[in-house]
């Protein structure tokens, strides 16, 4: 809504059946200079705006882009005053990044004919159309027109209001959020070998510069800078005989908001060595795959599926040891702000050559409470996802045709047989670390585009060692419950051990 075109805006609560009261409303438009009132003087001036309130609503606007305006309403005094009221002025003085100045003058459609609606209501107006910034003070004045004279009394109503930040959940879909990366999720993972700590983390397509400190409980290290193309990027910094409670804090630059981003943080995660066959696994090997083209396959997961160490382990294996493109949400989430979640799924279901679904346990684990506490809000957001894909891909699955394409895959057998959905049933499944060798094959198989101009292969998957799980996982495990529990976290470690 531009502010130079007057638009009907409010409309009074009252109608011209109704004891003969006129309908009146507010045609609002900017005014920039004084109001041409100011110039003379009157014998009779309306009185003051009863009260002003204001609140920031979201922009109903199909955009790209999502954001807040200011709705503005207000209220009139109940006196005889009121017949002389011709417009009410409104505005706003906003101070944040920049400093901007706006006015509107609201006037009213018809002359007053009573101090009160057909309701014996105070009359009341509203105006929507200023936009905001994020973490902005906006200052709110409004008065009645025709103005008080030179050396009366002034009147008018005044309030504030400070803006979200780019936390909201409104506002860091904002054109001004997303120049300062509020949709970018680096994924960081910590690791701690010896006298060297590696991170690794997701680069931003706003920006190739990044700086890197590493932080104790008592103090931070000498910065270090990054400068990568890459998608997903490792820097290994020194750290000496730091202690085990180091968080990594990246600083990106970006146009928007330069030297000033917003920071992300990653803490110290286990890393998983080279281990003698005394420890806890024994280490298996792969014969890489030979690509012609690489093998794209869509992740679709619910919230009770740990995120940190389940989803994106399954995804690294998939990748460094199968060498196939994985699709996951929580790395497109710009796009799916852009398009939506359903155009989204539906664009990742025809370039995806496998969707894999990965069925929960229903059992939370100290795995899983450890992960949840990093994951914030993304447990409803994926169970959202996991719905929308099972609706819209359900018909695929009715179709003979079609099915090749779906694989379910549980980390443990017992209880996913309970939570699987119906239609789900049909697919093939496989449950890891049992079939992983059965998986692999399934995924190694010739897949060829139904238009037959090109050929994606997976080919020369061989495991030389089986993964080991010794005492250390099975230790202290009593009862079916607690074996299907362990039985998730380990198959999660011990996939992260194949890499």
């Amino acid at each position: 809504m531009t502010l130079e075109a007057c638009v009907l805006l409010s409309l009074v609560l009252s109608s011209c059946g109704a004891g003969g009261y006129a309908e009146l409303s507010t045609v609002c438009g900017s005014e920039t200079g004084p109001a041409s009132e100011l110039n003379q003087a009157y014998n009779l001036t309306p009185a003051d705006l009863y009260n002003l309130n204001a609140k920031f609503i979201e922009n109903e606007k199909e955009t790209q882009f999502r954001s807040y305006l200011i709705n503005i309403s207000w209220s009139l005094s109940m006196d005889g005053s009121i017949k002389e009221l011709t417009a009410t002025k409104i505005c706003v003085t906003s101070h944040g990044t920049v400093r901007h100045f706006e006015c509107v003058r609201c006037s009213y459609t018809e002359k007053f004919q009573s101090q009160t609606t057909a309701g014996n209501q105070r009359w009341q107006f509203h105006y929507t159309g200023f936009p905001v910034e994020p973490v902005t003070n906006y200052f709110i004045h409004a008065y009645n027109l025709p103005p008080a004279n030179i050396n009366e009394d002034s009147s008018s109503k005044s309030l504030s209001l400070i803006s979200p930040g780019c936390n909201d959940h409104v506002m860091k879909y904002s054109k001004s959020c997303i120049e300062e990366g509020s949709l970018w999720d680096p994924n960081i993972t910590v690791c701690k070998t010896e006298a060297e700590v590696e991170v690794n983390f997701t680069t931003s397509s706003l920006g190739t510069r990044y700086i890197l400190f590493i932080c104790d409980t008592e103090d931070c290290n000498d910065p270090s800078e990054k400068e990568t193309n890459e998608t997903r990027t490792s820097v290994k910094l020194p750290v000496g005989d730091r202690s085990n409670n180091i968080i990594v804090k990246i600083i990106p630059y970006f146009p928007k908001c330069q030297h000033d981003c917003p920071r992300r943080t990653g803490t110290l995660t286990t890393c998983i060595q080279n281990y003698s066959n005394e420890t806890i696994m024994k280490r298996t090997f792969f014969h890489h795959a030979n690509l012609h083209q690489f093998v794209k396959v869509l992740v679709i997961y619910p919230k009770e599926v740990c995120f940190h160490h389940t989803v994106l382990t399954f995804a690294k294996f998939l990748h460094d040891s199968c060498q196939i493109d994985v699709i996951i949400d929580m790395w497109q989430k710009r796009k799916i702000a852009e398009k939506g979640p359903v155009q989204w799924l539906a664009a990742q279901k025809e370039i995806a050559d496998k969707i894999i679904f990965l069925c929960s346990s229903n059992i939370s684990t100290e795995c899983d409470e450890s992960c949840y506490k990093n994951i914030g809000n993304h447990k409803d957001n994926s169970d959202c996802m996991f719905a929308l894909a099972f609706n819209l891909f359900c018909s695929d699955l009715k179709n003979q045709s079609s099915l090749h394409k779906y694989i379910v895959v549980s980390f443990n057998e017992i209880n996913s047989k309970d939570t699987l959905p119906a239609a789900l049933k049909i697919c093939p499944k496989y449950y890891l670390m049992k079939d992983i060798d059965n998986f692999c094959r399934h995924l190694s198989i010739q897949h060829s585009q139904t238009n037959g101009k090109s050929t994606k292969k997976v080919s020369g998957w061989r495991s030389s060692i089986r993964c080991i799980p010794t005492e250390e996982y099975s230790m202290g495990i009593k009862d079916n419950g607690e074996e299907t529990a362990a039985e998730e976290c380990n198959s999660t470690r011990l996939l992260m051990g194949l890499m």
